[in-house]
């Protein structure tokens, strides 16, 4: 089979093949840090990076041949589309639980990928052409594709944000385990959705560029996180079940009957104060509600209501406010002059310098480099 390369945008087809040979380097990589950490979730998140690495590999060969939609592979290319947002939500749901067990609602998404494979498969043995090259139905195909893609983006940017709010309940340091990295990542579904449209309604390759531009880009940013990601929950399978019901009391505080007398709450309240002077548990920098609760000789959920109720906090804020007390210390200590401000967040139990200032500013109002000024001139 010969073609005519003077149809062919060579400069287009190197930049499809690159995207597509880095979106299938980062499918190896997603897989293999799968048996590391977040294991399901990656797992879910290698099906969507390789599902993108199909419809690369379709747009290329759509390059050369004109009448690709005859072979297999664009065959499954047209039924795995449904599939890419749908694998991207259950890495997310799979990230952000402890427990990750698939609701009724959470398997109702697989329904149209199903209705969508049943119909394609009857049109591809039946030699007909497919509905997304129907001039009559390829429209109404579209707006579906787009519609369902824009809920499945929707429902897990709030799968997200509450797990950015629940993560605080169960860790002092949440820098790569609040998941804003997979946040920002649920672009890719909508520059999917921005090329569909491209596609469908604009014959403009400028548009068509920009958009594959984005993606390029996008993933360059996702192959950075996921090499970088931390275990979510590195808990013990027997402590998942707690850290569960941390989590949903949160949004559920009526779901466990856990009355204290005014004089058990002052008692336990003393016996935390008097374990946090004494022990300084803020000063681990991988100090995490399960590890404190071990300490304390409490359960985990028992803990975390009685911090949210009695100290009015959640654990973040808990540990983090003993930590800036404990920063304010060396910031003004002559003898430990000489710490730069990365080394005043270590040795006050914090392990970023980001976070360190970011906390440090919020909790006083000034920078740890502008507390240190105004104390020294005083």
């Amino acid at each position: 089979m010969s073609y005519d390369f003077s149809d062919i945008d060579i400069v287009f087809v190197i930049f499809l093949s690159t995207k597509f040979g880095i979106s299938i380097l980062l499918t190896a990589i997603t897989f293999t840090i799968s048996k590391k950490v977040n294991n399901i979730a990656n797992k879910w998140l290698t099906v969507f990076i390789f599902g993108l690495s199909l419809v690369f590999l379709v747009d290329i060969l759509g390059e050369f041949n004109s009448n690709v939609s005859h072979y297999l592979l664009f065959f499954c290319k047209e039924i795995i589309v449904f599939l890419i947002p749908i694998s991207l939500y259950l890495a997310v749901h799979s990230f952000v639980k402890p427990i990750k067990n698939l609701t009724r609602n959470d398997v109702i998404l697989f329904i149209p990928w199903i209705v969508d494979i049943l119909l394609k498969s009857f049109s591809f043995f039946g030699k007909k052409v497919f509905i997304t090259e129907n001039e009559l139905y390829q429209p109404w195909y579209d707006i579906l594709f787009i519609a369902f893609c824009i809920f499945v983006l929707i429902k897990s940017s709030l799968i997200i944000s509450r797990h950015q709010k629940s993560i605080k309940y169960l860790s002092a340091d949440v820098y790569r385990i609040d998941l804003k990295w997979l946040l920002y990542l649920l672009l890719a579904p909508t520059i999917l959705i921005f090329t569909e449209i491209i596609f469908s309604f604009s014959s403009s390759y400028t548009l068509i560029s920009i958009a594959d531009i984005i993606e390029f880009l996008l993933l360059f940013y996702m192959g950075y996180h996921i090499v970088l990601q931390k275990e979510i929950f590195p808990y013990e399978k027997t402590q998942l079940e707690n850290i569960d019901k941390v989590i949903k009391h949160k949004y559920q505080p009526n779901t466990e009957n856990l009355r204290l007398s005014p004089l058990k709450i002052e008692e336990t309240k003393s016996f935390i104060l008097q374990y946090m002077i004494e022990k300084q548990p803020y000063l681990e920098s991988d100090i995490t509600l399960p590890k404190l609760a071990f300490g304390l000789r409490m359960k985990s959920h028992f803990l975390s209501y009685f911090i949210n109720n009695y100290f009015h906090k959640n654990f973040y804020s808990f540990i983090n406010e003993y930590r800036v007390e404990e920063s304010k210390k060396i910031l003004i200590d002559p003898n430990k002059k000489h710490l730069n401000m990365l080394g005043v967040a270590f040795e006050s139990g914090f392990n970023s310098k980001t976070t360190f200032n970011t906390t440090f500013k919020k909790i006083t109002g000034v920078s740890p480099s502008n507390y240190r000024k105004q104390q020294t001139t005083n």
